[in-house]
């Protein structure tokens, strides 16, 4: 059992090390991360259940249920700082909705889908790689409302968070980090006044990120 601990201790050091490695100038970053959310929110994977209920009556719970995805691809420019593009969909499901007081629809589904930039830049330490980075999201979501029209909106999203990357190899780190996010939604038609929701929302983002290529200074050397 200590041979065991004690090769476990020198397998993380040495995938440490590569790990550091792997933030250098020339390298690429393919990630893929998930949000956790409260309730039936395209921001976050979340599930929940809610129901009335008095000394005399008890209602059948409203089911709601959310997840989104976010696929990355980024250049490290210089070393530890990445530059890339984000794609982000989300997809959300609530049951029994009441619209408008008095109209319950089955079903409501909303689909986000968006894509833009986003900028990491990480500090080296002996044993994790903290980070932080900033981001922007334009998109659209499409809500549909069982019989009725669908609502068709804008999205824009911006925001940052910091994080850490663990390393779970030496090209592979498990990453977490709190976002702090801007929301503004509109509708895409009929909006002469320019109405607009807007919400700030953190979330806490759980994923993986794959670190390819090498380094340019690596390259130049062989070059040379």
């Amino acid at each position: 059992m200590k041979n065991f601990f004690l090769a476990l201790t020198i397998a993380f050091f040495c995938a440490q090390l590569s790990l550091s490695a792997q933030t250098e100038k020339g390298k690429k970053l393919v990630a893929i991360s998930s949000a956790l959310g409260i309730g039936g929110s395209t921001n976050g994977f979340a599930f929940s259940s809610t129901k009335s209920k008095s000394d005399s009556f008890e209602s059948d719970p409203i089911k709601s249920s959310s997840f989104n995805l976010s696929p990355r691809v980024g250049f490290f420019v210089v070393d530890n700082f990445v530059i890339g593009a984000e794609v982000f969909y989300g997809f959300a499901k609530q049951d029994d909705f009441i619209f408008q007081g008095d109209v319950v629809i089955d079903e409501v589904k909303t689909n986000t889908i968006g894509g833009g930039p986003f900028f990491r830049y990480y500090f080296q330490t002996k044993r994790v790689l903290p980070f932080v980075e900033a981001g922007l999201i334009i998109g659209t979501s499409n809500t549909s409302f069982g019989d009725l029209d669908d609502d068709k909106n804008n999205l824009l999203n911006y925001g940052g968070g910091a994080g850490i990357a663990v390393p779970l190899g030496a090209k592979v780190s498990f990453d977490a980090i709190l976002r702090y996010s801007h929301f503004e939604i509109k509708a895409t038609e009929d909006n002469n006044n320019n109405f607009r929701t807007i919400s700030n929302a953190f979330s806490l983002g759980l994923g993986f990120s794959i670190y390819l290529g090498k380094a340019q200074s690596q390259n130049t050397q062989q070059t040379n």
